[in-house]
């Protein structure tokens, strides 16, 4: 399979840095109300498209990933090492939308948040009773 790549817009991350108008993917102007959205200067970095890698089995998905990276071994174990853990922390943090719900009642001192002597519950106690209230 041949690998496949589009270049993609992106911000720089970060404080400082240059304040310019933004572009899409196409490189049109980003507007609102007819105006130009300001942000971080962009940068474009090549991505792969989905059907770039193939995971029908082991040898095809090797030989994706070896063209993809120019046969760069170092590269491709940075590239699984980051990706993964990126996906890992993004799953994990997607499991419990009571979490979130739970850290955000507590941080707006909500009464259901609130303890009996006036301090925030913990953290399992509020998700455990917005499950009660959602049930």
């Amino acid at each position: 399979m041949a690998i496949e790549k589009t270049q993609e817009r992106f911000s720089k991350p970060g404080k400082g840095i240059l304040q310019t108008a933004q572009l899409d993917s196409e490189g049109k102007p980003v507007l609102k109300d007819d105006k130009p959205v300001m942000g971080n200067e962009q940068y474009l970095a090549d991505q792969l498209t989905e059907k770039s890698v193939d995971s029908t089995d082991l040898d095809t998905l090797n030989a994706d990933m070896l063209e993809a990276c120019n046969g760069e071994l170092t590269w491709i174990a940075d590239c699984f090492r980051e990706g993964w853990n990126r996906k890992s922390r993004i799953d994990t943090a997607a499991t419990d939308p009571y979490e979130k719900a739970a850290k955000n009642c507590i941080k707006l001192k909500l009464k259901m948040a609130i303890g009996p002597d006036g301090k925030a519950l913990d953290l399992a106690t509020v998700i455990a009773k917005l499950r009660k209230m959602d049930a």
